[in-house]
């Protein structure tokens, strides 16, 4: 098939090639950059129109200098350059021919050779680094997006609200200083998570309570993986966070005592509560009539909890069965050594074993029982309402401690109750260390200014 050059007012055709004059196609559309600079050297002010329309079309090689177009930017025969001086109007049969090829309507193209070599090879220069500027910047846009997609540590960086609803902790200064006190202790695992990442993952198990197999797909790693990381970083906060669960000496709670006990319990030390967690239904009988809890009506792990006036954490006992009385907890958890001789403790009606307390010169305060009388005292009323106004700030607590860290609403797996490699805590006792812990770090829910 005969194929006529491009160029306006050159009339030869691939017939020439026989004595060995070649023709040369226009670069691909994958070549955007050099076909757009043909396109400019062959037709003037117009070439980016022109290659929108250009297929299968030919440049002859008398439109370069050494015969044929070469593939290095710097040569100059990178583009067609040899042209003629003036400028040249097509018409009749070439003007035809060059309309069929191009699909142009009736209109003459004039051609121009008033750029030198230098400014064309400046144009497509510019016209590479134009293109690479462009996609650096898709490229830089495209990664943005997908690190704000992406479930990782990212998602809080410098977001205080996210940072609290991820991990329960007010702001991401703080999230980066336990991470800090924490991560020197833990070794990395062998995956391309960092270890802020792992510790974002472990806090919003504690938080969320996702499922792992959640946790592990949003991660973009195996389930496997995902476990090893959360007991991980379990084990050794239980550990290094457990000094924040401290008893504060007698002079401590004495001149902190907020307002709204001075008048009634100007000696208090601790508020005491005991409160239960849903587990599932363990398969063992034995453990399944431990757990069974005759308030709750289901299996359920209870553990004692104290709080200083404050409002902040000062004894947490280990899990016990459900089944278990509170007065056997006081008795067995250790507690009992915690308050000195002379401390008011005040508990609800659940704590009827005066009998611990005052042997050991503590002073503990229970609502007033009426004992078959119709009415209580005067006394007893008053004293059971102020005792009713500041004993409540250990339940709001509890309801803070379960709200905030979720995984302690239950039902607890019972993988999570125990593990076989257990020693001497439980794991259900460390996720309460560490859950305790994390809510002594955050300000006090005790309005201490109210009387």
């Amino acid at each position: 098939m005969v194929k006529t050059c491009v160029v306006p007012g050159c009339d030869r055709e691939n017939v020439f090639s026989s004595i060995g004059l070649g023709f040369y196609r226009i670069p691909a559309p994958r070549f955007a950059s050099r076909r757009r600079a043909w396109c400019n050297a062959i037709f003037k002010g117009n070439g980016l129109a022109k290659a929108q329309q250009l297929s299968d079309v030919r440049v002859c090689g008398l439109h370069f200098q050494t015969g044929k177009p070469n593939s290095n930017p710097h040569n100059v025969d990178y583009i067609p350059n040899v042209f003629n001086s003036t400028t040249q109007q097509c018409s009749g049969p070439e003007l035809d021919a060059i309309e069929g090829l191009l699909g142009l309507q009736s209109e003459t193209v004039p051609v121009t050779s008033s750029k030198s070599r230098e400014q064309e090879l400046e144009e497509a220069n510019e016209s590479l680094n134009n293109e690479v500027r462009s996609l650096r910047c898709e490229l830089k846009s495209a990664q943005d997006k997908l690190q704000k997609v992406t479930f990782n540590s990212n998602a809080i960086m410098n977001n205080n609200q996210q940072t609290k609803f991820y991990t329960g902790l007010p702001t991401f200064q703080l999230f980066i200083f336990i991470f800090d006190f924490i991560a020197p202790f833990v070794k990395k695992s062998q995956t391309s998570l960092t270890l802020l990442d792992e510790f974002f993952y472990f806090l919003v198990k504690l938080r969320l309570n996702l499922e792992l197999n959640d946790i592990a797909t949003r991660a973009g790693v195996s389930i496997s993986t995902i476990h090893r990381i959360f007991y991980k970083w379990l084990d050794i906060s239980s550990v290094k966070l457990l000094f924040l669960i401290k008893w504060p000496s007698r002079q401590a709670l004495r001149s902190s005592l907020p307002n709204i006990f001075k008048n009634h319990f100007p000696h208090v030390s601790s508020i005491i509560d005991c409160t239960e967690i849903f587990i599932e239904r363990p398969t063992n009988y034995k453990s399944r009539g431990q757990t069974f809890s005759n308030y709750k009506k289901n299996n359920t792990l209870k553990f004692l909890i104290s709080i200083t006036p404050r409002g902040s954490i000062s004894f947490l006992s280990r899990a016990w069965g459900g089944r278990t009385t509170d007065q056997h907890i006081i008795r067995e958890s250790g507690y009992l050594f915690k308050p000195e001789y002379g401390d008011q403790i005040l508990a609800d009606r659940g704590f009827i074993n005066k009998e611990d307390f005052s042997v050991r010169g503590f002073d503990l305060h229970v609502p007033a029982f009426t004992k078959g009388r119709k009415q209580l005292p005067a006394k007893d009323l008053e004293e059971s309402r102020s005792l009713a106004s500041v004993r409540i700030e250990v339940e709001r607590l509890i309801g803070l401690l379960k709200s905030k860290y979720q995984i302690l609403k239950g039902p607890v797996p019972i993988t999570m109750v125990k593990r076989p490699d257990d020693k001497n805590y439980a794991t259900i006792d460390k996720i309460l260390t560490v859950c305790a812990a994390l809510i002594n770090v955050m300000p006090t829910i005790v309005n201490t200014d109210k009387v």
